[in-house]
């Protein structure tokens, strides 16, 4: 209710043109509102407040909430899809390492925490382990260090199909996803 009071106190109530404007802004604040009681006790108290009808409040009020609903798909549809990118790059990153580690330098071109995914992330590290101490990569010895079920994902990773004629660029693709997304994880170089 204090809210809606210091919301009125902005608007010049005594023009269409601020009521208008007052509406716009009160129905967005209610449509935050969960509770439909609430927000049906505070829409007619604002209508009134404005000399406004109710109805046309409470029309507006289901508009912002429709709008909203539709902010929070597409925005959950965007993180869907960046999870998504994240994930391929990842994966891909881990299949050029066994089916192609002529594409990687000497230093390991990402941290293990720099992984979405804690998994592919220590399979990331083990197997680049792996290529530092004997030059070459091994499923099998990673059963050591892993369970059946994870050897079986880095399996089924690594059978996916990955086109090694643009392999280098693929890479360098794959790591800027990657790190791109870890520091929107971490916050790191966001200017707040």
């Amino acid at each position: 209710d204090f809210r809606m009071a210091r919301l009125a106190a902005g608007f010049d109530l005594t023009s269409d043109q601020g009521r208008i404007d007052y509406a716009a802004a009160a129905a967005d604040l209610l449509a935050e509102l969960p509770n439909a009681v609430e927000r049906e006790i505070y829409t007619t108290r604002a209508a009134a407040s404005a000399g406004i009808s109710p109805d046309a409040l409470k029309l507006e009020v289901q508009r912002s909430i429709k709008r909203r609903g539709y902010r929070q798909r597409r925005e959950q549809e965007k993180r869907d899809l960046n999870v998504a990118a994240q994930v391929q790059a990842e994966e891909g990153v881990l299949r050029l390492l066994c089916t192609d580690d002529s594409v990687f330098g000497d230093a390991p071109p990402l941290r293990e925490e720099e992984f979405s995914s804690p998994l592919l992330g220590r399979l990331f590290a083990r197997l680049w382990q792996q290529r530092q101490e004997s030059g070459r990569i091994s499923l099998p010895l990673l059963a050591e260090s892993f369970t059946p079920d994870e050897v079986s994902h880095l399996s089924t990773i690594v059978q996916k199909p990955e086109s090694l004629k643009n392999a280098p660029q693929a890479l360098r693709d794959y790591i800027r996803i990657i790190q791109e997304e870890y520091q929107k994880r971490s916050g790191a170089g966001l200017d707040p």
